[in-house]
């Protein structure tokens, strides 16, 4: 979310297997879209869609930060060839105000124009200045089992740079150069897998695995948002995580503390779980938490909603505290939605 809270992004990733052409086995390739919500519109939109190439089959978009002013949103856009070291990062913005994107050589050609020469180098971004101009870090590009940099790579060591956007020009920032945060949902404190020790180690890494961060409700209580219990049938201990990434977040359900094909349900931006607690403070509000037979039968005695089945193992309370809540009940092999809080 913006600093003024106007505009509203998120990033999303799908991956399909599909039959290789040489080998006969199955490889993925995989589809990313930037969606954004303006003032005009709540609803989301896409501005980016980057399909997959011949010899760039991944691809994924990383929301880096917004602008201090002016509704700029810089983002990591990734590629690479499934099975191989081959890939690359391109920084991008996006101008929210006037709807336009940036060119996938917006830095390229800033060093480009420092050097007065064609310069490669790996960049990545990580965020803007106070004055609004995109911050990345810059370091010696080398061929894939090279040892030193390629000819014409125009940068020696690793370190922060500006680039003016604007003007198209590069210069150098201290390499202990502090880079701020202006998206308001850079306020959500994300936790680790690590930070849950009581989570199986095959799980933690296959959270680990899919990028997964757990946001957190009140960072000054115990971590929150990894549970266990028997949710999809008597007497099997699952486990349930909420897992953010690249500021969405999916609830993963392990059937047996199993890390294979997990359940994914509830898919919804970060941002729309977010709510004012204390004057300015945004606060995120998303919390999944382990409820039984009476719970959910006094809640559907109270506020209705779909008849539960016959309820003999527990469910996952998933709530935006402070209004409302849906139970998620597994029940003949699929889940199902049952009245919560209201």
């Amino acid at each position: 979310m913006s600093p003024d809270g106007r505009y509203r992004a998120y990033a999303e990733s799908e991956a399909v297997a599909s039959q290789a052409t040489n080998a006969g086995s199955s490889e993925c390739q995989n589809t990313s879209r930037l969606f954004v919500a303006s003032p005009k519109s709540k609803n989301f939109r896409p501005v980016l869609v980057i399909k997959p190439l011949p010899e760039r089959h991944g691809n994924d978009i990383e929301l880096v930060d917004w602008s201090p002013a002016g509704h700029h949103l810089l983002l990591a856009q990734g590629w690479w060839e499934w099975g191989s070291d081959v890939g690359g990062i391109v920084v991008r913005t996006y101008d929210a105000d006037s709807e336009n994107l940036s060119s996938e050589f917006l830095v390229d050609e800033a060093f480009s124009k420092y050097v007065g020469k064609n310069c490669a180098g790996v960049f990545h971004p990580v965020g803007f200045s106070s004055s609004g101009k995109v911050v990345v870090t810059a370091a010696p590009f080398f061929d894939v089992g090279e040892d030193k940099p390629v000819e014409d790579s125009c940068v020696q060591q690793e370190g922060f740079w500006l680039i003016d956007t604007e003007i198209s020009a590069a210069s150098q920032l201290p390499d202990n150069y502090r880079v701020e945060r202006y998206a308001r949902d850079f306020q959500i404190t994300r936790l680790a897998p690590s930070a849950f020790p009581e989570l199986p180690v095959n799980i933690r890494r296959e959270l680990e695995r899919r990028r997964c961060t757990i946001p957190q409700v009140r960072a000054d209580k115990k971590p929150q948002n990894v549970i266990k219990g028997e949710f999809t049938r008597k007497g099997q201990i699952d486990w349930a995580a909420l897992c953010s990434v690249n500021r969405v977040s999916t609830i993963l359900v392990f059937r047996n503390a199993s890390e294979r094909n997990p359940s994914e349900l509830a898919r919804e931006a970060d941002i729309d779980k977010l709510q004012a607690v204390a004057g300015d403070v945004i606060a995120y509000s998303r919390t999944i938490s382990r409820v039984g037979r009476e719970y959910i039968l006094s809640h559907y005695g109270a506020y209705g909603g779909p008849k539960p089945p016959t309820v003999d193992h527990q469910g996952i309370d998933d709530a935006f505290e402070g209004k409302a809540s849906i139970v998620h009940y597994f029940h003949a092999g699929r889940w199902r939605k049952l009245a919560g809080a209201d």
